[in-house]
């Protein structure tokens, strides 16, 4: 057997065993957590370790595993992560193959240094604390997947684009691999623009201010043991892995409900399901945008109000007092008409028990909103 044929078998058995952790680990993101960190390939992702850095401008606990891997990568080249180790590499290396009699033709790849164009674009906007790099970095794709079925369709429509145009995200779109050639210097792929490279930069720059014209919502709300807002956008990487162990997948990804700034960014949708209060999201986030709690009392979600309007007991169409039975902190006490009120102070902590249960057709009667 030649030293090429070992290579090869070396390097498959290698992509094979990191695409198996990941995939075990994506399975046993759920509750309850084993003992083992789910969110290691997260911490070890020197991307997202440098522009959550840049973004919160400190060094992130969590992240020095991967901030110790900038060293590494500096003397070794990213063919040797994007060809032994990449999980989302493997993913499209075994999908070239199963279509490997394909007769649909094969071009050759356009732009061939757009990822560098791509990461620099978002370097510009993490240097303004917004790290949305999450959205195309490649183990959150792979990740999200899991998640939602739109999700899994951005996938799909790589995958098909790589049919099309070959090795199209691993040679071409991949911030990750960009990043990995720009820390080694003794690569050979380093002959780009560097005028398009700063163009791109400041193009993620200029879309900052635009990024954070939104109005108010006082109905974004945000996981048990999340930072304030500002510092919460700052340090999301947007992985997924909060929505991905939610017990009772409450936490959805934010479109423009927070505006642009918070595109990505996990909120809960009460009506769909309550917080179980388990918080497994705060033991998942590999940032420490969501911190760790471990009692309720820990605890602010958001405060309940409720809509008199609305309410079938204070219209007098009924009597009804679920929202009162389901409260978990007894938050909701009834007048003297058997008519439900949140009480004062911050007994209520949001957990959206009493607006999922509400029997009022479209949007309860009481709904939490953001402290």
């Amino acid at each position: 057997m030649n030293s090429r044929r070992k290579e090869k078998i070396f390097r498959w058995a290698s992509r094979i065993f990191f695409l198996s952790v990941f995939f075990l680990l994506v399975f046993f993101t759920r509750y309850p957590l084993p003992g083992v960190p789910v969110n290691i390939f997260f911490r070890l992702n020197p991307l997202a370790a440098f522009t959550t850095s840049i973004s919160t401008r400190r060094i992130i606990p969590y992240f020095i595993p991967g901030l110790l891997l900038i060293l590494v990568f500096i003397f070794v080249k990213r063919k040797y992560f994007c060809r032994w180790a990449c999980p989302l590499g493997t993913s499209f290396e075994i999908w070239r193959g199963i279509w490997r009699r394909t007769k649909w033709k094969r071009k050759t790849s356009p732009f061939p240094y757009i990822s560098f164009y791509i990461l620099a674009f978002f370097l510009g906007l993490a240097i303004f604390s917004l790290p949305l790099i999450g959205l195309i970095e490649p183990f959150s794709i792979l990740l999200r997947a899991f998640i939602h079925p739109y999700l899994l369709l951005f996938l799909l429509a790589l995958l098909m684009l790589d049919l099309f145009i070959p090795q199209v995200w691993c040679s071409r779109l991949c911030p990750l691999g960009g990043f990995l050639t720009l820390l080694n210097r003794r690569s050979k792929n380093m002959d780009f623009s560097r005028r398009r490279f700063i163009f791109s930069f400041a193009g993620g720059v200029i879309l900052v201010p635009l990024s954070r014209l939104r109005g108010e919502n006082p109905y974004l709300l945000r996981p048990p043991g999340a930072r304030p807002e500002k510092e919460f956008v700052a340090y999301c990487i947007r992985c997924g892995e909060c929505m991905k162990v939610c017990l009772s997948k409450t936490l959805h990804p934010s479109l423009l409900e927070g505006g642009l700034e918070g595109l990505w960014t996990p909120h809960p949708v009460f009506r769909i399901a309550p917080c179980q209060l388990c918080f497994s999201c705060g033991k998942v986030c590999p940032s420490g945008a969501i911190k760790r709690v471990s009692s309720v009392s820990e605890v602010k979600i958001g405060t309940a109000t409720i809509n008199r309007k609305r309410c079938i007991a204070w219209k007098g169409e009924a009597l009804c007092l679920i929202c009162m039975e389901y409260c978990p902190v007894q938050a909701i006490w009834a007048d003297e008409k058997n008519r439900p009120y949140v009480v004062g102070g911050n007994v209520c902590i949001g957990c959206g028990q009493c607006e999922n249960h509400c029997p009022v057709e479209g949007a309860a009667a009481i709904r939490v909103f953001g402290i």
